[in-house]
């Protein structure tokens, strides 16, 4: 067994995320061809609007807040000595954000920190709406044989993944029409 570059022992670690919810940004997807195979261009222009960065500061400051206080402590790793020391760790964590990290011992600002760090997480969400990109049928608007079925078709969703249920539910409502 290697040695760990963490100076815990990570299995006994916790992670504290965010979720964005109903952000102003907006991104697109762009079709290159009509090749399924190839993959679409995705632009997620994460905090093009400056008031999602502002939210997600705020949290990370709640989110101190809640880790410094005494009844938290007893879940600290006595190698973390500040907040700060807890978020130069997760910097070095891969994540896949492929953003350039700035690992400044002492002078990492919230800002700097969520600017290093953001990333989209679990299920997409919001980019094919109910009337503004699908119809209620689900079916693309001006594609007559495409439908979208999954988690971007709901404007806002909680932590769980609702892509099974609206699955299983439009399977059986095709198969009905097709039969």
């Amino acid at each position: 067994m290697g040695t760990s570059i963490f100076p815990i022992n990570i299995t006994q670690w916790g992670l504290i995320t965010e979720k964005l919810a109903r952000p102003f940004s907006t991104g697109y997807l762009e079709l290159q061809s009509d090749d399924l195979n190839e993959n679409p261009k995705v632009t997620f222009n994460y905090f093009k609007d400056p008031r999602d960065f502002q939210r997600c500061v705020q949290s990370m400051e709640i989110a101190r807040r809640a880790i410094e206080l005494k009844t938290f402590s007893g879940f600290r790793d006595p190698a973390f000595t500040s907040f700060e020391s807890q978020l130069e760790l997760t910097l070095q964590i891969p994540s896949g954000n492929l953003r350039r990290r700035h690992l400044i011992k002492g002078d990492l600002s919230l800002e700097r920190f969520r600017m290093d760090t953001v990333i989209t997480l679990w299920h997409y969400h919001g980019g094919c709406q109910v009337d503004r990109v699908i119809d209620p049928e689900y079916k693309l608007m001006g594609v007559e044989s495409l439908c979208v079925i999954d988690g971007s078709t709901f404007y806002n969703t909680s932590r769980i993944n609702p892509q099974a249920m609206l699955g299983r539910y439009m399977g059986k409502k095709i198969m009905q029409q097709t039969n």
